[in-house]
């Protein structure tokens, strides 16, 4: 949302807990008020992700390659995977016999939509200490970023992150961590923070 919107929302429980929306619903004997919280994907009710995408995207094989561009196993289709998941893949004979049968735990990296490829890794080539952010929509002046520290929040429950902002071209900005993160996913929200305030977000790319 742009700013001009923001200023005219109105958020009738922003000054209520959870707990006390759930006394509240109980006293009014309203359905929801034992509902349990939603953790899935929204609005497609008790479904398994996995089983839902199955049931709109067919299977597409694809190859699984490591950092260097190694071909070392196949997947079912990129749509399956999340940046950052272990495993759900199959490892060549080959690779599988350089590890004597048992190869160790292996993370998604990165997702090659053009060429149908998921890139993996071991746990320490999945973490990254900068990225772009792209499409950003600012709630504050940038001008005004500098007066106070910068964080970043790149999952919906996720810490606050600090960081460095540093402009690049086409309004992109290029986000430094001060500590290396895994999963850093592109098509995420990156919302940017200082002292409790929203400065503004983007998408990471």
């Amino acid at each position: 949302m742009k700013r001009e919107q923001l200023a005219r929302i109105l958020f009738p429980l922003s000054e209520m807990m959870k707990s006390e929306v759930r006394e509240l619903a109980k006293k009014l004997k309203l359905s929801v008020a034992e509902k349990k919280d939603s953790v899935g994907i929204c609005f497609v009710g008790d479904v398994d992700a996995r089983q839902f995408l199955k049931r709109r995207f067919k299977e597409e094989i694809g190859e699984v390659v490591d950092v260097a561009g190694k071909v070392i196993g196949h997947h079912k289709g990129i749509w399956f995977y999340t940046i950052g998941q272990r495993g759900g893949f199959e490892f060549t004979p080959e690779y599988q016999k350089k590890f004597g049968g048992e190869v160790p735990p292996f993370y998604v990296v990165e997702k090659r939509a053009e060429t149908n490829q998921l890139v993996c890794g071991f746990g320490a080539e999945t973490y990254k200490d900068h990225f772009v952010v792209s499409k950003m929509n600012f709630l504050v002046d940038r001008e005004e970023w500098g007066k106070g520290d910068v964080q970043v929040r790149i999952r919906h429950t996720g810490a606050l992150l600090a960081c460095r902002i540093v402009p690049e071209s086409q309004g992109e900005m290029l986000v430094e961590l001060d500590e290396q993160q895994r999963g850093v996913a592109p098509g995420q929200a990156a919302v940017f923070y200082s002292n409790g305030v929203v400065l503004g977000g983007g998408v990471i790319k």
